[in-house]
């Protein structure tokens, strides 16, 4: 099996990582996005659920929990607490999906 090198592009809000990423797909590269990936995990109502308890006026109430996503991004952006709690909550999810 050949040997795969990985590179991981990072970076702050509006920091030109999906630029990078889409000349890298261009280029021929495979490539994927975390982004697109958080956006598949939100359609999943179990995911939704769980956000819920943190984002509670910004997710809706049973059966769908629908997202306000611009809601939570405004929570999310505007306290760390619950920034931190968001990211400890995604970030395993997105992992399971990348592995």
């Amino acid at each position: 099996m050949k040997n795969y090198k990985k590179l991981a592009v990072t970076g702050g809000i509006g920091s030109g990582k999906s630029l990078a990423t889409e000349a890298l797909k261009e280029a021929g590269y495979f490539t994927l996005s975390s982004d697109a990936i958080v956006t598949d995990l939100y359609e999943k109502v179990e995911v939704r659920k769980l956000l819920k308890s943190i984002f509670p006026t910004a997710i809706g109430d049973a059966p769908d929990y629908l997202i306000d996503r611009k809601a939570v991004a405004k929570i999310a952006f505007s306290n760390k607490l619950k920034h931190e709690e968001l990211t400890r909550t995604i970030t395993p999810l997105v992992m399971e999906e990348i592995e």
